[in-house]
């Protein structure tokens, strides 16, 4: 896939994740459970797609991860009227860190047998 294709949709994951928060369907987080599984999940892909389409630029994949984050908590201030609570926050960052940490393993993996570029650098 081309570098701008995979951009496109990691940033068009995040604004679903957004969209789908101030929705008013039942997709919704539950903002008081910082430990809602769906959240995490989708949290850990973002993170993920993120790494993957900034393969050579992780500071981009964590102001990206930052940045929907804080589009969340926004998100669910308008949807739900609250904001949650700090350890909310925490969960969500470390959700989208540990997806940083597995599209780095993808790129590791995948730019090794491409040849572009050896494990070692």
């Amino acid at each position: 896939m081309s570098e701008r294709v995979l951009k496109i949709a990691a940033w068009g994951y995040v604004i679903a994740l957004v969209a789908l928060t101030l929705a008013h369907l039942n997709l919704q987080a539950e903002i008081g459970n910082p430990f809602n599984v769906y959240r995490i999940v989708a949290l850990c892909v973002a993170g993920m797609l993120a790494r993957i389409a900034y393969p050579f630029a992780p500071s981009g994949a964590c102001l990206m991860m930052i940045a929907g984050v804080f589009g969340l908590g926004v998100a669910h201030l308008f949807a739900n009227g609250t904001y949650g609570y700090p350890l909310d926050i925490i969960a969500n960052m470390a959700a989208g860190l540990w997806g940083v940490l597995l599209g780095a393993g993808i790129n590791r993996m995948r730019l090794s047998s491409d040849g572009k570029r050896s494990l070692l650098q």
